[in-house]
């Protein structure tokens, strides 16, 4: 069955309550058989409003409240994709966001909405988004502004009997420019405040009817018959044996929602054209495997990974509709650590091991999978190495002769722009340079650490402000940059 959720999450002043129910923000009870019908599924509609905290062009971070309102069936087949019917989008803008908007020169407001949703089924979490048109809306003079847009929801595919549980996330807006076209697109990049319900609905997958279809029979002669005219076919044995069954269809592979294999529209580099939305960082732990040595070494915390996140626009060539893009590029700053592994199977050894970008990482995110593609490079450097208790001289500039390249790539519902997550690749280590300083031991080196096939795992934080006390290094190397 389908749980339903028609409240508004949080506080919210009373006349927010009233502006958001006249515009139907939430959805009322539904009359038992008064929901339209597909097929043998009845459609149940839900409905979730979360506050977000936006970043908004010139007027500087201001509360938004985003809403999403739709029509699931109770059960879906699978593997038939789940989809949703009348779909629309609410926002509330408080009258102190209003106010700044107006302070900032906006009389208007205009552009798109998207708001995420995630989907977790067979254990697997994919998102997709609730898009919606914002018609010209004039900001008041005073107070609050609420707004409702229909829209539309990806639909979600499903693989196996279970359930879909629906979730809501954080919005994203494109503010278009006042009504004489004097500014360009603005992008409005917001998180979800901590501590609010997010559940949409859970919608129930059955299995496949896997009745098979009775073959047809021949009839069948008497004996007698048969041995009587036995070089007669009887009329059915003339007839075409019946096509055999259609294989059941394949249960789409990948996560709920996932698009099919396609190269990523956006690029994976930022482009001339695109907009900044927000500057802040990620904390991160690196976690950088070295096969030969069969030892991990563990950078942080604390890590940085500074996250200026940038929009822009791109036409998508199959559908003729705006793909809207978004990319993150910023400073990697890991703190030296000391790893110990063993060498030639018996001899302990640590060093201090030192990693230094060469570039900031740079990447974003497909707009039809939601996976991020980037890249970062960096120097890997020792010091301080100990073979057996016994200082190695390996001199001030030992590391790898050229950079390591590093893909930077993740899974559906595995990392997020707002939420952070978990990536994971494989990455080669470069052969040795500039080691020794009594005796050549670059091929040392080399010989017990370059090669490929190593695993590389990054743990990131959510998105953090860089306007806070005391920020991490890479706020300030991304302002000199």
């Amino acid at each position: 069955m389908l749980s339903v959720r028609s409240v508004w999450r949080g506080r919210i002043r009373g006349v927010a309550i009233a502006a958001v129910a006249a515009l139907t923000l939430v959805a009322g009870p539904v009359a038992a058989g008064s929901a339209p019908e597909t097929g043998d599924a009845v459609l149940q509609p839900v409905t979730t409003s979360l506050r977000n905290t936006c970043e908004f062009p010139a007027a500087g971070t201001q509360p938004l409240t985003a809403g999403v309102t739709a029509s699931f069936p109770t059960v879906v087949e699978a593997p038939r994709e789940l989809p949703a019917a009348e779909v629309s989008v609410g926002l509330v803008f408080p009258a102190e966001t209003v106010t700044a908007l107006r302070a900032a020169g906006r009389d208007s407001l205009a552009g798109t909405v998207r708001v995420n949703v995630f989907a977790q089924h067979a254990g697997k979490r994919a998102r997709v988004q609730a898009k919606a048109e914002l018609p010209a809306q004039p900001l008041p003079a005073e107070g609050e502004l609420a707004v409702r847009a229909p829209g539309e929801l990806e639909p979600i595919a499903t693989s196996v009997a279970g359930e879909v549980a629906l979730t809501l996330d954080r919005a994203e807006l494109i503010l278009l420019g006042e009504a004489e076209g004097a500014e360009s697109p603005a992008g409005v990049f917001c998180t979800l405040e901590e501590g609010q319900d997010a559940a949409l609905g859970t919608v129930r997958v059955a299995a496949a009817d896997r009745t098979p279809t009775p073959t047809p029979t021949t009839e069948r002669t008497s004996p007698a018959a048969e041995s009587s005219t036995p070089s007669t076919p009887s009329p059915r044995s003339t007839t075409a044996a019946p096509e055999a069954s259609q294989p059941a269809r394949r249960a789409p592979e990948g996560p709920p929602g996932a698009a099919a294999d396609t190269a990523n529209l956006c690029g994976t580099e930022i482009p001339e054209d695109a907009i900044q939305v927000r500057r802040g960082y990620y904390d991160v732990v690196v976690t950088a495997g070295v096969t030969k040595l069969d030892s991990d070494i563990v950078f942080g915390p604390p890590g940085y990974l500074g996250g200026d996140l940038w929009l822009w626009l791109r036409s998508n060539p199959d559908t003729g509709g705006i793909l809207y893009c978004n990319g993150i590029k910023g400073d990697l700053w890991l703190p030296e650590t000391r790893d110990s592994f063993v060498i030639f199977r018996f001899v302990p050894t640590s060093a201090l091991v030192k990693v230094t970008q060469t570039a900031p990482a740079e990447g974003s995110v497909d707009p039809l999978e939601f996976v991020f593609q980037g890249t970062a490079t960096a120097m890997m450097t020792m010091r301080d190495v100990q073979v057996n208790g016994t200082p190695l001289d390996v001199g001030p500039n030992c590391g790898t002769s050229v950079p390591i390249e590093i893909e930077l790539s993740s899974e559906p519902g595995e990392w997020d722009l707002a939420n952070g997550g978990v990536m994971e690749s494989e990455y080669s280590i470069p052969e040795f340079a500039n080691c020794g300083t009594k005796e050549p031991l670059d091929s040392l080196f080399t010989n017990l650490v370059s090669g490929p096939g190593n695993h590389i795992r990054i743990e990131f934080s959510p998105i953090r402000e860089c306007s806070v006390p005391d920020p991490p290094p890479v706020c300030a190397q991304g302002e000199e940059g």
